[in-house]
């Protein structure tokens, strides 16, 4: 006798991981409970201390420095297309050799 399996395995099966909450030690919970009152900046934070190995320091100065309401407000110009290297321009221009005798 055979035993079929209890659930059909499939490709579209998507893995079973904790929640960031849950992989970060207690004493980022207290900093998490302790600085931040809504729930979606909670999970916000443990999220980015379990992606960046914040320690419970590091933790606490990202939640007073604001990285929540900084993080995508940096300006920046890589919206503005990379300019191609112009083949006439002096530093592709073929160098004579100098004469190394002294």
């Amino acid at each position: 006798m055979v035993q079929a399996p209890l659930a059909p395995t499939t490709e579209t099966t998507t893995a079973i991981v904790q929640r960031p909450v849950a992989q970060l030690p207690w004493r980022h919970h207290t900093i998490l409970l302790d600085k931040l009152a809504a729930p979606a900046d909670r999970l916000w934070y443990a999220a980015k201390a379990l992606e960046n190995g914040w320690s419970r320091n590091v933790l606490a100065l990202q939640i007073d420095s604001g990285l929540h309401t900084r993080q995508g407000k940096a300006v920046t110009n890589l919206q503005a297309p990379c300019l191609r290297p112009n083949p006439t321009s002096p530093s592709k221009s073929p160098k004579t050799p100098t004469p190394s005798t002294f």
